[in-house]
């Protein structure tokens, strides 16, 4: 049929299997390497120096980093790519609305920081220069997804894990854990800056520009409520239970965000072919990414129960008692929603960016409805059978959303 139609479809050739896989290991490799450093070394590094309550905190702090540089920096990331095909836009377009993205990052850090009653001119500054190049960050990588290079993209990560362990050093000295993490992020910017062309006439606009805005508004407010729901853990321990309960949770879903973060590359080395790829979206299609997301999944999981134990008696042997018996629930319900995350970027290529809405409000109306109650009448416990139940609705939700938008297209019908 794709002949028919006078679309050439290479990617069932061996050449294009080759080329995807190296791009694969390459940004999931890049990525992996850099969360270890930070999971593995700077985290429990942080721990070690500052306690549970004080660490508590500083993961509720970057849970704030990761709502909005993420949804922001990702937002423009992921327009940029899903316009290519579509029309051509120019830097201007995304560097004028990243500086608005910038300033209401650093007008919501400054309100974190305030409500938590540790504001000061130092702490706002820092804070608002971590959340500033961290969305920078996100944005950056699309130079090199956007070219399929994905061997430059590697050398990105890498300079962005040096940064973070230099960055231990400067701790060490300093006593600052700020400069941990700035030091990371402005390393990589700044190679994008200097070695790359998406800041090269930055405020170069095309005729288009008002479409980028509006698509990539979209796709910010749906990231947000996203990371949010991502986050829950940390904004609702912190705020009904305390520092020691975001510790004590994230300890033992550990392994289960690491795997849940490694979306991020998945998705990216999918939405990059994807946005080059020209056939259709059928229900075969989709079920065999659906089996193949589910495979996944699985061995996730029992590689997150077997090492887990071990890892956080090694890493974190002052919370493992308290972790222990969260273990299999936190992670379960960490790789449902890396699951459900990379079934989204399959809707989001090939369906209206309002599903990516839809999805994100519904789970996050269920999430919160369920999550609230369970904690304050069952504690850590509670949030941690709320969050398993909601990730699980949230993976059912999007089968059938790709499922009945496979038929449909199928049969000729549009959204």
């Amino acid at each position: 049929m794709e002949r028919k139609n006078g679309i050439k479809n290479n990617y069932m050739k061996p050449k294009f299997k080759l080329s995807f896989a190296k791009d694969l290991s390459y940004n999931v490799l890049a990525v992996v390497i850099m969360n270890v450093v930070i999971q593995f070394a700077v985290y429990p590094y942080l721990n070690k120096m500052m306690g549970e309550e004080a660490f508590g905190t500083v993961l509720y702090l970057m849970s704030i980093v990761a709502i909005v540089s993420n949804s922001f920096g990702m937002a423009l990331n992921n327009t940029r790519l899903v316009i290519k095909p579509k029309f051509e836009s120019k830097n201007g377009d995304y560097n004028t609305l990243m500086l608005l993205f910038c300033v209401i990052s650093s007008v919501v850090a400054l309100i974190i920081l305030y409500t938590l009653n540790i504001l000061t001119l130092f702490n706002g500054i820092l804070f608002c220069i971590l959340v500033i190049m961290t969305l920078m960050r996100y944005y950056s990588d699309v130079e090199y997804r956007i070219t399929l290079n994905f061997k430059r993209y590697f050398v990105y990560y890498m300079l962005l894990s040096a940064g973070y362990l230099g960055g231990l050093l400067l701790y060490h000295f300093t006593g600052d854990w700020y400069s941990t993490l700035i030091l990371g992020e402005t390393i990589a910017v700044l190679f994008v800056i200097f070695r790359g062309e998406i800041y090269r006439k930055p405020f170069e606009c095309s005729e288009k520009r008002k479409t980028v805005w509006r698509m990539t508004m979209t796709v910010a407010v749906s990231y947000l409520v996203s990371n949010i729901l991502m986050n829950l853990d940390r904004i609702v321990l912190q705020n009904f239970m305390g520092g020691d309960a975001v510790t004590i949770f994230y300890t033992a879903s550990l392994l289960g965000k690491t795997v849940a973060l490694l979306v991020g590359p998945l998705n990216g080395v999918m939405i990059a072919y994807l946005s080059n790829y020209r056939g259709e979206f059928t229900r075969s299609v989709f079920y065999k990414v659906l089996w193949g997301v589910i495979g996944l999944t699985a061995v996730c999981y029992v590689g997150c129960i077997l090492v887990s134990p071990w890892l956080i008696q090694l890493l974190y042997p002052n919370v493992y008692e308290a972790a222990s018996g969260l273990i299999n629930i936190a992670n379960l319900g960490q790789v449902l929603l890396f699951s459900s995350t990379m079934l989204t970027a399959v809707i989001l290529r090939f369906c209206h960016e309002k599903y990516q809405f839809i999805i994100v409000v519904v789970y996050g109306i269920i999430y919160i409805a369920l999550a609230i109650p369970a904690t304050l009448w069952y504690g850590i416990y509670g949030f941690a059978y709320a969050t398993l139940i909601a990730n699980m609705l949230r993976f059912l939700f999007i089968v059938i959303i790709g499922t009945r938008h496979s038929i449909n297209r199928r049969k000729g019908g549009a959204d």
